[in-house]
C-alpha cells in the first residue's frame, strides 16, 4: 500500500497539479520508509515496534494533509474522472494503511481481537458493495457530482443574497430578466403561428429559448428558479468543514434560508415585469395587426394551461425543475473543463489570436474563463426546454415543461386576448396556478442540487429531522429571514 501511494503521487495527472504550486512527494516517500521500518520491528522488541508505529501514524497524517491539499487544488484548477479516482483512491489506501498498522500492532492481544472484530463486519459490507449493481451505479454517479462540484464553488455564491443590498440588486436583475422573458414569450407565440413540422417547430422554439437566456445573461439579468442548480458547489463547500456536526447543520440552515428568500424575491421580479410586459406587448401588437391577432381558442388554450388542476402544469413545472438542474450540471462541468484544460491559457497564447492585442487577448480569457460555463448552462437549458415537447411528441406521452416566469407572460397574453372577461375567483386562481409552477420549480430544482452536494461529499444527512428542527425554529423566531435580509452581510457559518 505505501508503495502503491509513492508511485500515485508521481502520476501525471498529480503532477500537473502542481504546476503552479509544488507539491511535496517527500511525505509518500517517508511513509514507505516508515512502513518499511514498521514491518521489520515487528519481529524485535515490543517498544522498538510501538514506537515505529507512531512513526508510521505521524507519517499517515502528513499523507492525509497533502491529499487535503491536492483537493483544495482541484477547486482552484479544476478535475478530471482520472483524478478524482486518483484522489479518492489514495484516500483509501491511507486508511486501509492505517487499519492494518493498528491490527499488526504489538499490543495485548484480547485489544487486537476486538479490533479484528470490529474489521469483519467491514469487510463483508466492503465484499457485498463490491458485487452491488446499484454500489456501483451510485459511486459513478458520487464521481461525477463530485467532478462537477470540485470546482466553481463560487458560482453559486452569486445567486445568493446574504445582504439587503444584495437582495435588492437580484431583484432588479429579475425585473430585466421578465422583460426579456415578456418579448421572448411574444416569439413563441409567432413560431406556433407559422405552423412548421413539429422537429422545425421544437428547434426554432429551442432557439429562442437559447438565444433569449444568453440575451439575459449578457445583461446581467436572472431568471428565476435556476439559481439553486448553480448552488451545488457552495452547499458542497458548507457542508465540507465538519461532515455530521452540528456546525455543518446550522451552516445548511442558514444557506437554505438565503436561497429561500433570494428565490422568492427573484421570482416577484420575474413576474412583476413579465406580466405588464406582456400586456403591453400584447396590445402593442393588437395595434399593428389587429385586435384579433391571437386567436381565442390559443388564449384559451394558454390560460387552461396554467390551471393548477384541470391541467398537468405541476407536473410539467417538475419537469422544468429538472431542466434547470440539468443545465447547472452543465455549467458545472463547463466551469470545470475551462480551468482543468487551462482555456483562459489557450486563448492567450492561441496563434490564429495574435491580430488581437495583448489587452484585448487578456479581456478575451477572462470573460471565457467567467462566462463559458453560464453560456454554455443557458444554451443547453434553452435547448432542453425547447426539446421537451418534440421527445413527448415522439414518445406518445404529453410531455411539457412549465417555468414560472413563462406562465406569468402567458396568463398576461390569454387575458388580454379574452377582453380581461374571466371572473375574478378563476382568474385568482390562474395566478395560484402560476405561483404553484413557481414553488415546483424551485422545489425540484433545489432537491436536487442538494442530492447532488450530498452525493459529491459522501454524506448522508442521517440526522434530518435536526435540520428541519433548525429551520422550523429560524421561521417561528425569525419568520422575516425567509423573506427580507439582514441589513449588513452575516456569515454563513453562524450558528442557526
Amino acid at each position: 500500500l505505501a508503495v502503491r501511494l509513492q508511485a500515485l503521487a508521481s502520476e501525471p495527472e498529480i503532477i500537473r497539479l502542481h504546476v503552479d504550486e509544488p507539491s511535496d512527494p517527500a511525505v509518500f516517500a517517508a511513509l514507505a520508509a516508515q512502513t518499511r521500518a514498521f514491518a521489520r520491528s515487528l519481529a524485535g522488541p515490543p517498544e522498538a515496534a510501538e514506537s515505529r508505529r507512531r512513526d508510521l501514524q505521524e507519517a499517515i497524517a502528513a499523507c492525509d494533509r497533502e491529499i487535503a491539499q491536492w483537493r483544495r487544488l482541484m477547486r482552484v484548477h479544476g478535475t478530471t474522472a482520472e483524478l478524482t479516482q486518483q484522489r479518492l483512491g489514495a484516500g483509501q489506501m491511507l486508511a486501509r494503511l492505517r487499519i492494518l498498522s493498528q491490527l499488526v500492532a504489538p499490543r495485548n492481544a484480547d485489544e487486537r481481537f476486538e479490533r479484528g472484530l470490529r474489521l469483519v463486519p467491514k469487510l463483508v459490507d466492503e465484499q457485498n458493495r463490491e458485487t452491488s449493481l446499484r454500489e456501483l451505479w451510485q459511486r459513478g454517479t458520487n464521481m461525477l457530482a463530485l467532478q462537477v462540484t470540485e470546482h466553481a464553488g463560487k458560482t453559486g455564491e452569486h445567486y445568493v443574497a446574504d445582504s439587503r443590498r444584495e437582495w435588492v440588486a437580484m431583484f432588479r436583475a429579475a425585473f430585466g430578466a421578465g422583460l426579456i422573458v415578456g418579448l421572448m414569450a411574444l416569439n413563441k407565440i409567432g413560431i406556433t403561428a407559422l405552423h412548421l413540422p413539429p422537429l422545425w417547430h421544437a428547434l426554432a422554439v429551442s432557439m429562442n429559448y437559447a438565444l433569449g437566456f444568453v440575451v439575459v445573461h449578457l445583461l446581467h439579468f436572472t431568471i428565476a428558479t435556476k439559481q439553486p442548480a448553480m448552488t451545488a458547489a457552495l452547499i458542497a463547500a458548507t457542508l465540507r468543514t465538519d461532515r455530521q456536526g452540528r456546525r455543518s447543520l446550522a451552516r445548511l440552515a442558514n444557506l437554505i434560508v438565503a436561497i429561500v428568500r433570494t428565490q422568492l424575491v427573484a421570482i416577484a421580479g420575474n413576474v412583476l415585469a413579465a406580466f405588464p410586459t406582456a400586456v403591453a406587448l400584447y396590445y402593442g401588437v393588437a395595434w399593428l395587426l389587429g385586435p384579433d391577432w391571437l386567436a381565442s381558442g390559443k388564449a384559451a388554450q394558454m390560460l387552461h394551461e396554467q390551471h393548477p388542476f384541470a391541467s398537468l402544469a405541476l407536473i410539467h413545472a417538475a419537469i422544468a425543475g429538472v431542466c434547470l438542474y440539468l443545465a447547472g450540471v452543465v455549467a458545472g462541468y463547463y466551469d470545470n473543463l475551462t480551468a482543468v484544460a487551462r482555456v483562459p491559457e489557450r486563448i492567450h497564447r492561441a496563434p490564429w489570436l495574435a491580430w488581437l492585442s495583448e489587452a484585448r487577448r487578456s479581456r478575451l480569457a477572462r470573460y471565457v474563463e467567467h462566462n463559458l460555463g453560464a453560456l454554455a448552462g443557458n444554451t443547453v437549458f434553452g435547448f432542453l426546454l425547447g426539446m421537451t415537447g418534440f421527445v413527448g411528441l415522439l414518445l406518445g406521452a404529453p410531455l411539457d415543461i412549465r417555468h414560472v416566469t413563462f406562465s406569468a407572460a402567458n396568463l398576461a397574453y390569454g387575458s388580454a386576448a379574452t377582453g380581461w372577461m374571466l371572473p375574478w375567483h378563476e382568474f385568482a386562481l390562474l395566478v395560484f396556478g402560476v405561483l404553484a409552477v413557481g414553488m415546483v420549480n424551485l422545489g425540484v430544482s433545489f432537491t436536487l442540487a442538494l442530492v447532488t452536494a450530498l452525493r459529491a461529499n459522501d454524506i448522508r444527512l442521517t440526522d434530518q429531522r435536526r435540520l428541519w428542527e433548525l429551520l422550523k425554529r429560524r421561521l417561528l423566531r425569525t419568520p422575516s429571514a425567509f423573506l427580507w435580509p439582514p441589513a449588513a452581510r452575516a456569515p454563513r457559518a453562524e450558528k442557526a
